[in-house]
């Protein structure tokens, strides 16, 4: 793996402040680029909003950038959002039922541990914001 590996998605300028800019950019579902996508109802874009740090260059708001994300980020956001998650379910199933629980109680025991998972995630969130960082390019199209 690239040690300077990284992610990124074209957006455009939203706001500029003193440290930090707000870049929006759409994120497709696979079947948001369908031609047939009015007919079945599925299309699904979402714009969403990332605040990123100041580039060395200077930008304003409208101007066409893109995101990126270092590739250990994404790890570090995969394995809060996902893997986890998935753990806590496996875990509080197995105990509950190990300790003679029934099924309906140990899957109410783990949605109850994810509440709480999720509930400290929030509590936690300008501690976790500050350890994933986004960088800003000028799209290549745009120089």
């Amino acid at each position: 793996m690239a040690k300077n590996a990284k992610i990124g998605h074209d957006g455009i300028v939203r706001k500029v402040a003193e440290k930090a800019m707000e870049v929006v950019i759409e994120n497709q579902s696979a079947c948001a680029g369908c031609h047939a996508k009015g007919a079945c109802g599925m299309a699904d874009v979402k714009q969403k909003v990332i605040t990123a740090d100041l580039p060395p260059f200077q930008v304003s708001p409208g101007d066409k950038v893109t995101v990126y994300a270092s590739l250990n980020n994404a790890v570090y956001s995969v394995i809060l959002a996902y893997v986890i998650p998935v753990l806590i379910i496996i875990a509080f199933i197995c105990l509950l039922l190990h300790f003679g629980a029934g099924e309906t109680a140990a899957a109410l025991g783990a949605l109850g541990g994810i509440v709480v998972y999720f509930t400290l995630l929030y509590l936690n969130r300008k501690r976790i914001g500050s350890k994933i960082r986004f960088t800003v390019e000028k799209r290549t199209e745009d120089i």
